[in-house]
């Protein structure tokens, strides 16, 4: 009996000791999410002034599309972070 317990206590302890792998590497899942798409709205930002285009209808039109990207980009972090912060994973 005092082996069948033992062996009990092995596989709990097994499946809790990766339930916690999995909790770590979701977090730095999240992580890595968030830096990506803090990231690409940069990304879109700088993107706005690399173009070199003469001032007009081409250049304006490029700017707002290349805005609006950054903005969107901008959105996705902070509904990303309201949804995983709020679910208390990880310090946010």
């Amino acid at each position: 009996m005092n082996k069948a317990v033992h062996i009990e206590w092995a596989r709990m302890r097994a499946r809790a000791m990766r339930w916690a792998e999995e909790v770590d590497l979701l977090e730095e899942e999240m992580r890595r999410t968030c830096q990506s798409l803090v990231w690409r709205e940069e990304w879109w930002k700088v993107k706005v002034d690399r173009r070199g285009l003469p001032e007009g209808p081409q250049h304006e039109g490029e700017m707002v599309y290349m805005l609006r990207q950054a903005g969107i980009q901008a959105a996705l972090t902070e509904d990303f972070m309201k949804e995983w912060t709020g679910r208390g994973w990880g310090s946010g």
